[in-house]
């Protein structure tokens, strides 16, 4: 039995391993998925097993792991770090109608910093061929700053939004800020 271990650890090219070490590498990624979810059926809030779910998910198509992010999201609703992983999956898909709702879900609920530069991102990067770019961009802020701006660390977004208006008022038709 050892040798045909070792035979398909040489084929799989990890012929440097020990055998005895072959049983735990063989555990396979569909038992810690249910061993995750078996634990938070118990402890809901338990990330270690969040994070081996969110990995899985993150290798799958979004259509497939939406169920996973909106569990997440039920479970840590204030949770900046979580709403921008779903967003981001939604975005790699080009899901931007889904981004948007989930913008409209989450901003007036988390003020998470990252979670709100990533809006403004968003914002510039989607919107900035668009006619009415300087107003919507101006607004984004404006929203940010709103909810955001008194917190210590929001010095970076007070800085991109002076620096958005010198170059938006110092060129006439510079829609690619």
């Amino acid at each position: 039995k050892q040798w045909y271990q070792r035979r398909v650890a040489i084929t799989a090219g990890i012929d440097n391993i020990k055998v005895n070490n072959l049983p735990e590498m063989a555990l396979e990624k569909g038992d810690k998925l249910q061993k995750a979810e078996n634990k938070l059926k118990n402890h809901p809030y338990d990330l270690e097993s969040w994070n081996v779910l969110i990995k899985d998910a993150q290798e799958k198509p979004i259509e497939v792991s939406r169920r996973v992010y909106e569990r997440l999201i039920d479970t840590f609703p204030t949770c900046g770090r979580f709403w921008k992983l779903y967003i981001e999956e939604e975005l790699k898909s080009k899901n931007f109608e889904k981004v948007e709702h989930l913008f409209q879900r989450c901003l007036l609920k988390v003020l998470n910093l990252d979670l709100w530069k990533f809006y403004l991102t968003y914002v510039k990067e989607t919107k900035r061929n668009l006619k009415n770019f300087r107003e919507k961009m101006m607004k984004a802020y404006e929203f940010a700053l709103e909810k955001v701006g008194i917190d210590v660390a929001s010095g970076g977004i007070w800085s991109d939004y002076v620096q958005f208006i010198r170059v938006s008022y110092t060129l006439p038709q510079n829609p690619a800020f």
